[in-house]
């Protein structure tokens, strides 16, 4: 008797640890999506960034992709932005030093002072 309820204990553990193995595999699976998709629309966004970039503003961002990627996918938003509400429909090397500048004024400047 006694071992019979060690049996039911092991085999109520091992569903337990398969359920949560399963769980964890789908919650993967669903982060895998969401970053496949993320991609997508960024992929998107890269290409109507080379339709409206130059080529230098275009290696100014490839340089900014490689060193801050998420300043990149807020300029390529920013610059989406500009070209769908018709403001925009060529972007200089200078033009796109102006959105970077835009985007990186919420920086807190830092002293130190010494006593």
């Amino acid at each position: 008797m006694i071992r019979k309820r060690k049996m039911d204990e092991l085999e109520a553990l091992r569903q337990k640890k398969l359920a949560e193995m399963q769980q964890q595999a789908e919650m993967q699976s669903q982060a895998q999506q969401e970053a496949s998709q993320l991609q997508a629309q960024i992929e998107q966004l890269e290409q109507l960034a080379r339709t409206v970039l130059s080529p230098e503003a275009m290696q100014r961002y490839a340089a900014l992709k490689l060193a801050h990627p998420e300043t990149a996918v807020q300029s390529l938003l920013v610059i989406a932005q500009l070209v769908q509400a018709k403001r925009l429909k060529h972007l200089d090397d200078a033009g796109f030093k102006d959105i970077l500048r835009t985007l990186g004024t919420s920086k807190k400047d830092i002293t130190i002072t010494r006593r």
